[in-house]
């Protein structure tokens, strides 16, 4: 009986704790339906920020509803910094986190996309040595579809129970990957004193009411016409909606502990001991245990029956809110489709506007465009006239200069002839001087040739006698010993047809002598002791190399491309019409001159 007392004591405790837990007010609840709730500020050390943002997020990834209201009207917190990866943090306001225990956090999130990162929650104290306190963590795309919503309730701990929690908060941070098909958001954030209920909430995230997801499963198309349905609830309804979940876990702890209870009572009933008493007294104790558990299980089949017809009822009333819900969004819709025709109306009429001002404003450029036309063309006109202008200037100009350079020209070209004149005149003389010279030098030499020629006289006569001693003595020979003369003939004649043999271009009359060897006179040249080529009748020798006189210049062995103005000073060239030669030197007719063989400048 002792045993039985306790259970019932502890059943008892347990339903209050679960009704006390239901009553309890929250320190902190946002549904983001009016903007950011105050005190929900956005952490300045990050560059991207969280919002507020209601209606679809992003067409094919999502959230397409909010959680709190199901309605594009509602609100939600929402991170996305475009095609870029990238971090957000925001801080909730600060609360009174002192009372002894857990404090229960209850939020709904989405997180969809090819790489929507992670979702972080940081407790706003720091831990030992300085540490964050991490109180939830979830990473990938989560979410099914663009109404999955996914529902969280933590049991948050007061850590230290010497730390200052007057004044705590949470840090929310979202980290999202590089792509612009990835989404975060957050909906309903609350903290409620106390542990969390041991019966949570289900985590199919969804964002319509149980009886709509429980038609949504797999292999059931009850309530789906052809897209998701779409229910729009208010704040009290929402309200509603949560106390009669919490309501059915408290239903299905008490009965869990219920359950516990009578297993313990059965187990006590069993070890009962009967030591002592009579077997009468024992079977009479025994029957009045077993009835008394009998009593206590009809009780209990008498209260499932009644859970039962009150979950009917419940049921019953939440399919008739449901139809009113269902009958407000058809009105809803309806006023929707007229809202939409009269924004239609409207903007076909701002349509019509602004194409009636587009067309005015085409015309005044057309006219603007016209005007610009006409002062460019005249624009043109006066810079062709303006061009012509200058060109026949540049003409005159040029014409002048060249009028005063040819007269320059022409005043160099009297002074060089003057000039060349003068050196003509020169040069006669010093030709006569050295004719002169050259006629005294061959007197001299004609009289050395004499003498030579003298001497040479007597040379001559005096090696006739010689020979015709030698060829008296030599017949003599001959009359006494004649074979031996035939011999010496015969011997010479074979040395000279051999000489022939070896050397045949001797005796040819094509080939003459040059330095050691003999050239062709049609197709080589002899020049200086070395043979060249002939290339044609006109090639001439210029020192050892060979040379065209039509094409080319020989100036002191050096051969020079020919030019029309071209002329030869000593072993350079220079320009007859530019330049001047005196005494092998060569110098500028407009700057300098000859006088006297020495160059002077004018």
């Amino acid at each position: 009986m002792k045993y039985l007392l306790i259970n019932l004591i502890l059943i008892t405790c347990s339903i209050c704790a679960s009704l006390a837990q239901s009553s309890r007010e929250p320190i902190l609840q946002c549904n983001f339906d009016d903007g950011l709730c105050d005190g929900w500020v956005n952490e300045e050390e990050e560059v991207y920020r969280w919002i507020v943002k209601t209606g679809p997020a992003k067409p094919f990834v999502g959230p397409r509803l909010d959680y709190t209201r199901q309605s594009r009207l509602g609100g939600y917190l929402y991170f996305d910094d475009g095609a870029l990866s990238g971090k957000a943090i925001i801080r909730t306001p600060p609360m009174d986190l002192r009372k002894p225990g857990k404090h229960c956090m209850r939020f709904v999130y989405f997180s969809r996309g090819t790489s929507p990162g992670e979702v972080r929650i940081y407790h706003g104290n720091r831990g030992e040595f300085g540490r964050q306190i991490s109180v939830f963590f979830k990473a990938g795309p989560l979410s099914k579809n663009n109404t999955h919503w996914i529902y969280e309730d933590i049991s948050v701990p007061k850590f230290y129970s010497e730390q200052s929690f007057e004044k705590s908060y949470f840090r929310i941070q979202a980290l999202k990957g590089r792509g612009d098909d990835n989404v975060v958001a957050i909906d309903d954030f609350s903290v409620t004193p106390g542990p969390c209920p041991k019966f949570r909430l289900p985590r199919t995230a969804t964002t319509a009411p149980p009886s709509v997801v429980e038609s949504a499963l797999p292999g059931s198309n009850e309530g789906l016409p052809g897209q998701e349905p779409e229910t729009f609830l208010t704040n009290e309804e929402v309200a509603a909606r949560n106390t009669a979940l919490e309501l059915a876990n408290i239903e299905r702890n008490k009965k869990l502990e219920e359950m516990n209870a009578m297993l313990n009572l059965r187990q006590t009933g069993s070890n009962i001991s009967y030591s002592g008493l009579s077997e009468a007294e024992a079977e009479r104790r025994f029957q009045g245990e077993m009835k008394r558990l009998q009593e206590i299980e009809e009780q209990k089949k008498r209260e499932e029956a009644e859970r039962i017809a009150r979950e009917k009822m419940e049921i019953e009333a939440a399919k008739r809110k449901q139809e009113e819900a269902e009958a407000a969004r058809l009105k809803m819709q309806e006023e929707e489709r007229l809202a939409k025709e009269a924004i239609a109306k409207e903007a076909e009429k701002r349509r019509k506007e602004k194409e009636e001002a587009e067309r005015l404003k085409r015309e005044e450029a057309e006219r603007k465009a016209k005007e610009a036309l006409e002062r460019q063309v005249n624009a043109e006109r006066r810079r062709k006239k303006l061009l012509e202008k200058q060109k026949k200037e540049r003409d005159e100009k040029a014409r002048k200069i060249r009028e005063m350079q040819e007269k320059m020209r022409q005043e160099r070209l009297d002074k060089q002839k003057e000039e060349e004149a003068a050196r003509k005149l020169e040069m006669d003389k010093r030709r006569e001087r050295l004719e002169q010279e050259a006629r005294v030098k061959a007197d001299r030499e004609q009289k050395r040739k004499e003498l030579l020629e003298q001497k040479k006289r007597e040379e001559e006569e005096r090696q006739r006698k010689l020979r015709e001693q030698e060829l008296d003595r030599q017949k003599e020979r001959q009359g006494r010993n004649k074979p031996h003369t035939q011999g010496n003939v015969q011997q010479k004649g074979q040395r000279q047809r051999k000489m022939q043999q070896q050397n045949p271009k001797a005796n040819d009359p094509d080939y003459e002598k040059c330095g050691k060897g003999y050239s062709h006179k049609n197709t080589q040249i002899c020049c200086n002791g070395g043979i060249r080529k002939r290339y044609n009748e006109f090639t001439s020798c210029c020192g050892r190399r060979n040379y065209n006189p039509k094409r080319k210049i020989c100036c002191g062995a050096k051969v020079y491309s020919l030019d029309d103005t071209m002329a030869c000073c000593g072993s350079q060239t220079y320009n007859s019409e530019t330049q001047g030669c005196c005494e092998q030197n060569v110098f500028t007719l407009a700057e300098s001159e000859c006088v006297e063989g020495s160059i002077r400048p004018i």
